[in-house]
């Protein structure tokens, strides 16, 4: 059985472009974001790309329901870009490849890094330690925070 590498340490730009990043205010975050998934153009190369988007039917090419809008506008883009966060969350090995692939340049390691960040602080939890465990994302458990819900 092989090993799981542990996940790559952010370039020193990386490391930048998130304490830059996680400096802003909470609207600020959201307008930088909101700029960068405007450019998407959903031809989908991240999700093509990535080792970690394996599902057999994505739910955003369902139609029946329609769980995120499937044409290049800007509330789908910004839907497909933050399910997609979400559903890697916990999975990332932060290979970066996803954002190589973009066409138009979204940071998306950017995003996928931040998530993990997010993880390892909220859950203590880093993807790829134990290859059969669930991320924290994928399960509920009784004494789960819920705080956030108001």
């Amino acid at each position: 059985m092989g090993t799981i590498p542990d996940l790559p340490e952010l370039t020193p730009l990386e490391g930048e472009e998130l304490a830059r990043l996680e400096a802003m205010t909470p609207g600020a975050r959201w307008a930088f974001w909101k700029e960068h998934f405007s450019r998407c153009i959903r031809c989908l190369a991240c999700r093509q790309v990535c080792p970690f988007c394996y599902c057999e039917q994505c739910m955003c090419d369902r139609n029946r329901p329609q769980a995120v809008e499937t044409t290049p506008r800007p509330a789908g883009n910004t839907a497909w870009h933050i399910v997609r966060a979400m559903h890697l969350a916990g999975r990332c090995a932060g290979c970066a490849e996803c954002e190589r692939a973009c066409p138009m340049d979204i940071p998306l390691n950017l995003l996928n890094r931040k998530m993990a960040k997010e993880l390892k602080a909220l859950y203590d939890f880093e993807a790829g330690l134990t290859p059969v465990e669930k991320g924290p994302l994928a399960e509920y458990k009784d004494n789960d925070d819920q705080s956030f819900i108001k």
